[in-house]
């Protein structure tokens, strides 16, 4: 179920940011790139919206987290 996913997508989240080390941006960007895929499924699309253009901040050339904004218009 998309909620369970959500809370563990949230409690990596939590950890990764205690986390250090260059691979940190791209393990974020990944879970918030999960995140916007949950949130959309979820009937979230602003919540998703939001966690793909986070994503793109961490990771500038996500293709998938740019076509869902685009799908979202966002």
């Amino acid at each position: 179920d998309f909620k369970g996913a959500l809370d563990l997508f949230r409690k990596a989240k939590a950890i990764a940011k205690k986390g250090e080390g260059r691979g940190e941006a791209a393990l974020l960007g990944g879970i918030s790139f999960h995140l916007g895929e949950c949130r959309f499924r979820m009937g979230q699309k602003g919540l998703a919206a939001r966690e793909f253009r986070r994503c793109l901040e961490l990771i500038p050339g996500h293709r998938k987290a740019r076509k869902w904004l685009e799908k979202l218009g966002a």
